[in-house]
């Protein structure tokens, strides 16, 4: 028996300690949400759809990123980074909707623009990490 309890402490150890993670994350997606459909009229319940969107994708991004940090740590630098480039194609879509709607309305076209936007991010921060050696 106190093995199994050693084991419940060391997960909820490592869950608090992504703490930090998962309050940037909530916020970087709320926003995300709440951007990506600032245009949109109407509501769901009491809510307007623009913060009911914003608190959807913050109540399932946020557990999906801790778990990810959590269970494959090696994507962490992914993670992160998708979660600014949603926030960046929202705010894009939000900006110039008339051009970047019709990307953001076609759920495979928006994750494909999100992920690749992440993974240019990450490409960039090791590029910049990486040592300036001089040629002669």
């Amino acid at each position: 028996m106190k093995p199994r309890l050693d084991q419940v402490r060391i997960r909820l150890r490592g869950i608090a300690a992504q703490r930090h993670r998962a309050l940037r994350v909530a916020v970087l997606s709320f926003l995300a949400g709440l951007l990506l459909h600032v245009d949109r009229t109407g509501h769901v319940g009491s809510l307007p759809i623009p913060l009911f969107t914003g608190l959807l994708y913050m109540a399932f991004v946020t557990p999906a990123a801790v778990a990810t940090a959590l269970l494959l740590p090696g994507l962490t630098a992914l993670s992160d980074a998708v979660q600014w480039a949603r926030l960046t194609f929202a705010a894009a879509v939000a900006a110039f909707p008339a051009v970047l709607r019709p990307v953001a309305d076609q759920p495979l076209l928006g994750a494909t623009v999100v992920i690749l936007g992440g993974m240019a991010i990450v490409a960039m921060r090791q590029r910049q990490r990486r040592p300036v050696t001089a040629t002669a």
